[in-house]
């Protein structure tokens, strides 16, 4: 999985964060009344930058995320097919939105420089262990587009011969619960994360 892709799912794992960081900027801004564009810069530049510069990393990574499952796709983007020996509904759900969601709202003053700072050192950390480890988990773009996320054990062939791979991530449209000893096709990120592509 390229880094790029693995930044691009962390941002958009962020959505609800943004979204609730926005809102709180435009609190700030709104309610004030500037005679000029240059006076709102001079008074709330900071708020300003903050904003756009969220709201264009967040787009470029929902786009960059749709575009890449919709690449996947296709048929001739398979990595292969394996057999579900095991399956169940991830359960990272509430750790993920309390960690990444409801921590930095009640830590940072996103209207302060100082804890935009902050949350920029904050968010870096998060970025570079999830890079660097290639987790994904939970991303609201993805139940938005009606995928979930599994924890599955996974049978395949690998040069001719079949192995198991154990807690295996598996982002899946269709319920992989019910589909035990079934074969899927997918695309495969790493020999531990895959997209259901059946």
């Amino acid at each position: 999985m390229s880094r790029f892709f693995r930044w691009n799912m962390l941002v958009t794992s962020f959505i609800p964060l943004w979204v609730s960081v926005l809102f709180l900027l435009a609190w700030d801004v709104l309610p004030f009344s500037y005679s000029s564009f240059a006076c709102l810069f001079k008074a709330k530049g900071s708020v300003l930058i903050l904003a756009a510069i969220i709201m264009s990393i967040a787009v470029v990574s929902i786009i960059a995320v749709i575009r890449f499952i919709v690449l996947k796709r296709k048929p001739n983007e398979s990595s292969g097919t394996g057999k579900i020996i095991a399956a169940r509904k991830s359960s990272t759900l509430v750790t993920d939105f309390l960690l990444t969601y409801i921590m930095p709202l009640i830590a940072f003053d996103f209207t302060s420089i100082r804890d935009i700072v902050l949350f920029f050192v904050y968010f870096a950390l998060i970025a570079f262990l999830n890079i660097r480890n290639g987790n994904v988990y939970t991303n609201i773009l993805f139940e938005f587009m009606g995928y979930r996320v599994y924890v599955c054990d996974i049978e395949r062939n690998v040069a001719g011969r079949m192995h198991e791979y154990k807690d295996c991530t598996v982002i899946s449209r269709k319920s992989l619960t019910g589909r035990i000893e079934q074969d899927f096709t997918f695309y495969d990120f790493d020999n531990d994360i895959y997209i259901d592509l059946s």
